[in-house]
């Protein structure tokens, strides 16, 4: 290859890069913001037969119970929700939710307190009470006391 063919590729390869960053740049200005920016504010829960629309700053806890999942308010209130643990883990905030187990997803101000009950696992108070113990796993103990921690 001579020298005049070989820069008149290198240009060619020059403008084609600049052309499909354009493209990209103006591509990307078009997305959503990524999940991580839009965290969800409230969610839809059930009493009854009646829907209300729960802000996520006034849950304190999700759990599973039977293949339902419930939140709790801050008040003590317990709605139906018609979505998993997983999905809702997902779409809140990690610096606010921790999933303690695969059956509770809590919000950093519901932990009242929490205690070793041995082998690394971690007993967890949460307010308003939960009926069943909630366990950390021994896996996950370090990194709930870390998020607890703050």
């Amino acid at each position: 290859m001579k020298h005049a063919e070989l820069d008149a590729a290198l240009e060619k390869h020059r403008a084609l890069g600049q052309h499909y960053a354009a493209n990209l740049l103006a591509f990307a200005a078009t997305l959503s913001p990524p999940a991580a920016l839009t965290r969800r504010q409230r969610i839809l829960a059930q009493r009854g037969t009646t829907f209300q629309p729960v802000a996520i700053a006034d849950v304190a806890y999700f759990f599973s119970e039977n293949k339902l999942t419930f939140l709790v308010t801050r008040a003590g209130e317990r709605c139906l929700v018609n979505e998993p643990l997983t999905t809702l883990a997902g779409e809140l905030n990690p610096a606010q939710f921790f999933r303690l187990n695969r059956n509770f997803l809590a919000h950093v101000a519901a932990v009242k307190n929490f205690t070793p009950v041995g082998k690394g696992r971690l007993s967890v108070q949460l307010f308003p009470r939960s009926t069943e113990e909630v366990l950390v796993s021994q896996e996950n103990g370090s990194a709930f006391r870390a998020w607890a921690g703050g």
